[in-house]
């Protein structure tokens, strides 16, 4: 089976800024590829330019860089600049590792300790997919001097259900590939249906001249969510998300365009059956307005 869940990376970095440097004193970080200039006192993740990668260093171990010359020992394959880093104000956190499950996400924070240093902490939340993927993180953080003390704190949220359960938090879907033969209905009425089985699959299928099964899933671990629609104007885009705020919600809106065709739509999903065995609900917004 393919991968089920892939990495995503999530910055924690705090309050966004929204000009140049303040007239009380405040710098701001480098806009970097984000665009959005943000107050020194803040840590982002650092992007390198393309053709770069990071090594993969030794398992949860913190390195503070603080010069050109030591970002080059951590990066590899590529030409020119590895990233754009004035050193005389700002510092670089890596720190890579090898995951026991596939990673849902990973969060991390960048705080003042009491004695005067600081802790970088990573949180992995791990589902329930059989693989172990690498992970790292590199943040651009203010100067680090030497003298100053940065510790590393990798936490490990174990299971799917126990790493979601956190409010605001946008979890990555998947999507149901179909196997030869089959595809999807779209003359049902709009609605949330939850498949739990190869049986409740293919109620909601056509079939053409075969016999393999609609799609390669394990419904002991997986459920699938399917909703069909039906739009009065031409789907220029479809955009999903399933978020978790006081319960799971699997929230769809379709960017309508000019043209006056009517035309079926669909999102079929695959996500853990403690997902689909919670109090799952759906939202749908049809818009006109141009996607970002």
């Amino acid at each position: 089976m393919k991968k089920l869940f892939g990495m995503t990376l999530i910055a924690l970095a705090g309050w966004l800024a929204t000009g140049c440097a303040a007239d009380d004193g405040n710098e701001t970080m480098p806009s970097g590829n984000s665009g959005q200039p943000m107050l020194a006192a803040q840590a982002v993740d650092l992007t390198l330019n393309p053709g770069w990668e990071w090594r993969m260093e030794e398992a949860n171990t913190l390195f503070v860089i603080r010069s050109a010359e030591e970002l080059a020992a951590h990066v590899t394959g590529g030409e020119g600049v590895a990233a754009e880093v004035d050193f005389s104000r700002y510092s670089v956190l890596f720190a890579s590792g090898r995951a026991t499950n596939g990673i849902q996400q990973i969060l991390k924070t960048y705080e003042a300790q009491p004695n005067g240093g600081h802790l970088l902490t990573v949180e992995l939340l791990l589902n329930d997919t059989e693989e172990a993927p690498l992970w790292n993180v590199a943040m651009l953080v203010p100067a680090v001097p030497v003298s100053d003390d940065v510790e590393l704190e990798v936490k490990v949220s174990d299971g799917y259900d126990q790493a979601i359960h956190r409010e605001g938090v946008t979890l990555p879907l998947n999507d149901l590939t179909l196997n030869l033969g089959w595809e999807w209905r779209t003359d049902e009425e709009t609605d949330l249906y939850i498949i739990r089985s190869d049986d409740q699959l293919r109620a909601h299928m056509k079939r053409w001249g075969t016999t393999t099964r609609p799609a390669d899933i394990d419904f002991s671990r997986f459920a699938v969510l399917f909703v069909p629609g039906r739009s009065g104007s031409n789907v220029a885009k479809l955009e999903r998300a399933l978020t978790f705020s006081s319960g799971f919600s699997l929230d769809i809106t379709v960017y309508q365009g000019m043209l006056t065709v009517i035309e079926d739509w669909y999102v079929a999903v695959y996500v853990a059956s403690a997902v689909a065995d919670s109090q799952l609900k759906y939202t749908l917004e049809y818009t006109q307005r141009r996607p970002d």
